[in-house]
């Protein structure tokens, strides 16, 4: 009987450290830290900021893409956001052992937390008004 019990015992605290350490790579690395301007200069979007809750980027197509923070935590809306070519993603953002069944390439709370504090800290961004959709190849990738 003791046997049991220190087993479930042992499991719980394995159970426990991986819990810990999936927190850790959940987190985004912090603002002005090496990595995060190293992710900020290697990131194939152009980080626009935010405006009353929804937030924007440039994509690769030289697209404004708006998003409601519900996207930038949803699997398919971020692989549509990084055209399907997510390997910046996977390199920065790898998978947890926890999210691997469900999204198989890489972390979604963590590339989804980074580019909502990305937004914030690029500040306030007013869209144009008009109509069609301009492009941005003249914006420089925030840095």
């Amino acid at each position: 009987m003791t046997t049991k019990t220190s087993q479930a015992s042992i499991k719980k605290q394995d159970m426990h450290a991986l819990h810990e350490h999936e927190t850790d790579l959940l987190c985004a690395p912090v603002p002005g830290s090496a990595l995060d301007i190293e992710m900020k200069n290697t990131c194939p979007l152009k980080i626009m900021g935010c405006s009353r809750g929804i937030y924007y980027f440039v994509n690769r197509h030289d697209e404004l893409r708006r998003l409601k923070p519900s996207i930038l935590f949803h699997y398919v809306g971020l692989t549509a956001l990084f055209g399907a070519q997510t390997e910046w993603v996977q390199r920065y953002f790898p998978r947890t052992y926890r999210s691997h069944k469900k999204h198989p390439l890489f972390n979604v709370i963590g590339i989804g937390a980074w580019l909502m504090n990305a937004c914030h800290e690029k500040g306030h961004f007013e869209p144009p008004t008009n109509h069609k959709s301009p492009r941005f190849s003249n914006i420089k990738r925030c840095k």
